[in-house]
């Protein structure tokens, strides 16, 4: 795969466990929404939906997103928390495809009745150019990554729950992209313990890591591990209503 890089990038969260900002809601799910800019063009994505179709829109609309100009979505896995608004959530659009890692054909059934595409992601694939999926990574939870190539940057890589553990996740990411450069990673972290934080962060902060955003199903007790290792300031504080530019 060639490693094409996007020039901005700015990530909304949409929907997390945690509220960054007043007027935003939080709830136990996660979703981004992004906007990819490459020579003067925006991509407009959503990844992840959350679980509940109120508070996601409740969210959207605080801000001020148009909803409709979303052509994309990447679903990291089908666990509700991250899918379960997804038929609402389409019904508002129009010729949206859907990248998932693998088949869910009850829900893909009713995805076509809306004239959405679904496009499974069982091995690595470009979404556009410097937007890249990791492929499906392990059998027990199907989950796939979503990796952007940032120019001056490196890999900024937004995981859903990293089911198949972020170690993982990173190392898929470079041997897809060819990109050895880690600059950040955004999402659940799927670890509770001070023991599992430790491990992950001095993997990290051997790779040279910028920053991350351990928010959703990451323990405090893990957060803090990751902190004490990495130091505070490569630790970006997240929740519903935070706008990160890149």
């Amino acid at each position: 795969m060639g490693a094409a890089s996007l020039e901005r990038v700015k990530i909304y969260t949409v929907v997390d466990n945690d509220s960054y900002k007043e007027g935003f809601k939080s709830d136990w799910g996660l979703s981004f929404y992004l906007e990819c800019e490459k020579e003067g063009l925006i991509k407009k994505l959503l990844m992840d939906v959350s679980g509940s179709p109120n508070i996601f829109f409740s969210n959207i609309n605080a801000f001020n997103i148009d909803i409709k100009a979303v052509k994309t979505i990447f679903i990291s896995h089908w666990h509700w928390d991250h899918a379960g608004a997804l038929l609402k959530v389409v019904k508002d659009l129009s010729n949206v495809t859907i990248y998932a890692p693998t088949h869910n054909k009850e829900v893909e059934g009713e995805l076509r009745k809306l004239s959405a595409e679904v496009i499974s992601c069982d091995t690595p694939l470009t979404i556009s150019d410097g937007i890249y999926s990791t492929g499906k990574l392990s059998n027990k939870v199907e989950e796939h990554s979503l990796v952007l190539n940032v120019k001056d940057k490196g890999l900024v890589i937004l995981v859903g729950c990293s089911h198949p553990g972020i170690i993982n996740i990173v190392k898929k990411a470079v041997e897809v992209t060819g990109v050895n450069r880690i600059y950040g990673i955004m999402g659940g972290l799927h670890i509770s313990e001070t023991k599992e934080g430790k491990e992950v962060a001095n993997f990290l902060k051997e790779i040279g890591i910028n920053f991350i955003s351990p928010i959703h199903c990451t323990g405090e007790k893990a957060r803090r591990a990751i902190g004490e290792v990495l130091g505070e300031g490569r630790i970006l504080v997240n929740g519903s209503g935070r706008v990160i530019s890149i």
